[in-house]
């Protein structure tokens, strides 16, 4: 490769250059122009042109981030204000569960509702027996059976304060009855009902 690179060897070749017709030499060196731009755009132009194009894309990606940051800081204070809403939401629901993270815990905070509920109205508590609970979906419903002796007014008084206590309380069966052997209308009644709360699944006490 030196050798052919030599003075005296390039001299050789400008000789036989300027030997050539004015045609062929015209188009030698059109040829040699074209390799040399070629060579030219491969190796600067062409890598320069996809840095451009690179650059650009990213610069696009990040004006589209900045955008997005931009319309989230733009909404900051309403979606504080809509997860704060939502977090007492969330809170005053938790507030309307039974007490405890499993059923027997659940079942034994409703019992003492119950049973301070009816000592409230004057009733007499005949029993109460935990029934088996129940899986509502992502909850779990906590029931028990409570029997006891009242009057009319005790009872309609119970079941009203059931229904809207502050725990989500709901009654799922009641049934009434009076011995057949009273004839006083205002004997007390003899009633089996039903009530159940929920907790949530999962939750530790």
């Amino acid at each position: 490769m030196k050798n052919l690179l030599s003075k005296p060897n390039l001299n050789k070749w400008r000789e036989k250059l300027l030997k050539l017709p004015p045609v062929l030499k015209t188009g030698i060196l059109t040829a040699t122009g074209f390799l040399i731009l070629m060579l030219v755009y491969l190796l600067i132009l062409e890598p320069l042109i996809n840095l451009e194009e690179n650059w650009n894309r990213e610069l696009n990606q990040k004006g589209l981030e900045l955008a997005h940051y931009q319309t989230l800081l733009a909404n900051k204070d309403k979606v504080t204000d809509h997860l704060q809403n939502f977090q007492k939401a969330l809170a005053a629901t938790n507030e309307q569960m039974l007490t405890g993270g499993n059923a027997a815990v659940a079942a034994a905070d409703l019992q003492e509702i119950t049973k301070n509920l009816l000592k409230t109205h004057g009733a007499q508590i005949l029993a109460i027996n935990v029934q088996p609970p129940k899986e509502r979906g992502s909850y779990l419903e906590v029931p028990i059976l409570v029997q006891l002796d009242s009057n009319i007014e005790q009872l309609f008084n119970i079941l009203y304060q059931l229904e809207h206590n502050q725990k989500f309380l709901v009654v799922l069966e009641i049934n009434i009855s009076r011995s057949e052997e009273v004839q006083d209308p205002n004997a007390n009644l003899r009633t089996d009902i039903i009530v159940a709360g929920v907790i949530k699944k999962g939750v530790a006490s």
